[in-house]
């Protein structure tokens, strides 16, 4: 994979996903002028599907199917990243 190629698809995760812990949630005035969701353990949704997708192609997320579930899997990928 190329350099830029990880530079885009890391950035996308970093707007994709902010989790309280791992990465600083933005103030909440910035947050309600963002598009970025916050996503926690044990959520199912599209971004947590998009996030996976980002991960697996980082080589982070190993699961062999993208679930959409937040689940331990997910976490320690997000951790590893």
């Amino acid at each position: 994979m190329t350099r830029s190629k990880r530079m885009i698809i890391s950035a996308a995760i970093l707007v994709t996903v902010t989790i309280n812990g791992i990465i600083p949630a933005p103030p909440a005035s910035a947050a309600s002028a963002s598009t970025s969701s916050i996503l926690t353990q044990g959520m199912t949704s599209s971004s947590v599907s998009a996030l996976q997708t980002n991960l697996k192609t980082l080589g982070y997320f190993t699961y062999p199917t993208i679930t959409g579930y937040f689940g331990t899997i997910t976490a320690q990928a997000v951790k590893d990243y």
